[in-house]
């Protein structure tokens, strides 16, 4: 009985970690240069599309 818990435990986990890999990959990042490639319509209306490390970031 505990080996099959453990099983379960074990394939929630790898279930886990494979879903967290998709919606990170999933998230398309701009690369950049200058504020000026970063379109506005990304960012919420207070915040202001900049370029960092080469990503357009809000802030």
């Amino acid at each position: 009985m505990t080996k099959i818990i453990n099983l379960v435990h074990v394939m929630i986990i790898f279930l886990f970690l494979f879903l967290v890999t998709i919606n990170v990959n999933a998230a398309e990042r701009r690369t950049c240069f200058t504020p000026a490639d970063c379109p506005t319509s990304d960012c919420e209306p207070p915040t202001r599309p900049f370029c960092a490390f080469k990503y357009c970031l809000c802030g």
